[in-house]
């Protein structure tokens, strides 16, 4: 009788085990981090339908990065995000001069006052470099700015070339962060 009981605490034991594991979903979309306003620190988008999170150690800098600064006469934002979790380091790069953090839709395109970069570097330090340009534009919306607690929160998306004329798509772009 003992054996037949093992088996069965075994066998619920696996049940449990298999029941909670949590298996990544087809739509990439539902692996980026919720849209949250809470200042949870998460940025999430997709790069050619692929899902890019910040991930890896600090070493370097830190892996996801909000700041607003007054510089040259203007409150700027800068927002970036790294993955060194792999042989190419990624990162996302938005920077919008000249902004109040009040929610409003705000267009990057590589002027004097916005823009949005993807960068990648492999082992060998080669750099891929994609920014905003005129013709390769996309926004920023700040959904939620509390001064009191720091957080700021919202989403973007935009286009970008290299510069052979090769072009990256981030989509479903979003970030909730504490300055």
């Amino acid at each position: 009788m003992k054996p037949l009981k093992n088996i069965l605490v075994l066998l619920c034991s696996l049940l449990l085990l298999s029941a909670s594991c949590k298996k990544p979903s087809k739509n990439p979309i539902d692996n980026l981090p919720p849209a949250t306003q809470t200042g949870a620190n998460t940025f999430g988008c997709l790069v050619n339908g692929e899902v890019f999170l910040p991930k890896g150690s600090g070493f370097g800098g830190p892996v996801l990065r909000c700041q607003y600064v007054f510089d040259n006469g203007f409150y700027t934002l800068y927002l970036s995000a790294s993955n060194r979790a792999q042989d190419i380091n990624k990162s996302i790069r938005l920077v919008i001069k000249d902004i109040d953090l009040s929610p409003n839709l705000y267009v990057l395109n590589n002027d004097s006052t916005s823009k949005g970069e993807y960068s990648t570097i492999n082992n060998l330090l080669f750099t891929n470099s994609y920014k905003t340009t005129l013709n390769n534009t996309g926004n920023l919306r700040i959904n939620y700015w509390n001064p009191g607690k720091g957080v700021l929160s919202g989403n973007f998306s935009f286009d970008a070339v290299n510069s052979i004329g090769e072009k990256v798509e981030i989509r479903e772009g979003r970030f909730d962060v504490k300055l």
